[in-house]
């Protein structure tokens, strides 16, 4: 199969293209042992026509090396859609069947928008806690003490998210029994922009980036701060932007070649 190294806000990724190789499973988990540590996930792209293309997304756990396929990843489908227009003379708007259903990408440049749908399942879990699915399932609390420079308030927030993203409790009561992404969020003060820390279960890590996270986040601001879109989501490997246009959510931000 041929192979892409590319990331969204560094979150990376390696893009296997099996067009021709609809039975990949084999051949990526060759890929997965072979790959270095620093890839997050892997991006399945499956072209079968205009406008047919398939997207298949596995978390990698940082500790194991194991693949894990999902539901969705917003920052890999930017890097999935940049690659089928640069690869396949695509259109800029391209239909992309993912396992969470079809997302229609625009693509401008390196400024990549996803539809990402209508956010599902917002709920107050409690005081500073909020669920809402953006593909994913993601819990959203708020720390205005989040620092993205220090490395100590990103092992606080990581501690958070660890005690969060498999609570026993939380999981039986909300109905997510593989568990949570969860978002640390500092939400600037002129409710425009946050910064924000990602924990993504089957990375087993906070990831530099996460686009549902984003996603979920900016969402999560507009019902517990006011916020107004759009808004700008800033993490440790860059900033996208969330904006709410007929009841969906559209994240955009950058696709790039590693």
């Amino acid at each position: 199969m041929k192979t892409a190294r590319m990331h969204g806000c560094q979150n990376r990724f390696v893009l296997l293209d099996a067009s021709e190789s609809p039975n990949h499973e084999s051949e990526l988990e060759e890929i997965a042992r072979a790959t270095t540590p620093e890839i997050d996930g892997f991006l399945v792209v499956q072209v079968n026509g205009v406008p047919e293309i398939r997207m298949v997304y596995y978390d990698r756990d940082k500790e194991t090396g194991k693949t894990h396929r999902a539901a969705m990843c917003g920052n890999g489908i930017r890097c999935l859609a940049r690659y089928v227009f640069d690869n396949y003379k695509m259109d800029r708007k391209i239909r992309i069947i993912t396992d969470d259903g079809p997302k229609e990408v625009y693509v401008d440049n390196n400024s990549i928008a996803v539809d990402m749908g209508p956010p599902r399942e917002f709920t107050v879990v409690r005081e500073n806690l909020y669920l809402v699915n953006t593909s994913l399932a993601h819990l959203c609390t708020f720390d205005e003490q989040l620092s993205l420079g220090s490395s100590a308030s990103i092992g606080r927030a990581k501690k958070t998210c660890e005690e969060l993203a498999y609570n026993g409790k939380l999981m039986e009561t909300l109905h997510q029994p593989e568990g949570f992404h969860v978002n640390v969020i500092n939400p600037h003060s002129h409710k425009r922009t946050l910064s924000i820390v990602t924990y993504e279960p089957a990375v087993n890590d906070i990831t530099m980036a996460c686009g549902t996270g984003a996603a979920a986040a900016g969402y999560a601001a507009t019902k517990a701060f006011r916020f107004r879109f759009p808004v700008n989501v800033i993490s440790r490997g860059g900033t996208v932007a969330v904006d709410l246009k007929e009841n969906s959510l559209f994240l955009i931000g950058p696709a790039e070649y590693m």
